[in-house]
């Protein structure tokens, strides 16, 4: 299983979920969490331990591999309007992610399993635009690598 797999799997399930919105997130690639406008990002989050089996066995390390999606709303102004907007937008991509990837948790035969971790929505600042993003962990099961004697 190559991790650049897993990535591609990953990206196809977050532009269906962008396009499913009712003002659709067409700005969807692998890339770093440097928007320039309302977007989704998807990059590698480091390793992890495995979250369905053991890290090691007698010859072999078990590593998973954490994936971060990024969702990114520029916020303008801090009116109540703009707010219900992004708000059910945050919702409803949130929905479309996770329905999407739970129902691929091998993500087409490139992971054994995946957990999708809880979006959590927070301000940040890039550049100086204010955002209001979400970001996931997909913590993918699992490469193997083989002890040295």
């Amino acid at each position: 299983m190559a991790y650049a797999d897993t990535k591609a799997a990953i990206l196809t399930h977050a532009l269906a979920a962008g396009a499913a919105l009712t003002v659709p997130i067409t700005d969807v690639a692998i890339g770093f969490a440097s928007p320039k406008g309302r977007c989704i990002r998807i990059y590698w989050g480091g390793e992890i331990d495995p979250r369905h089996i053991g890290k090691r066995t007698l010859n072999s390390e078990m590593i998973g591999q954490r994936t971060i999606i990024g969702a990114f709303w520029p916020v303008t102004t801090l009116s109540t309007d703009q707010a219900a907007v992004i708000d059910a937008e945050m919702a409803a991509l949130a929905n479309e992610l996770r329905t999407r990837l739970d129902g691929d948790a091998q993500l087409g035969g490139t992971q054994s399993d995946i957990n999708l971790d809880l979006g959590t929505p927070d301000f940040v600042t890039i550049g100086s635009t204010r955002f209001l993003a979400v970001f996931w962990d997909v913590i993918g099961d699992y490469f193997e690598y083989t002890l040295g004697a």
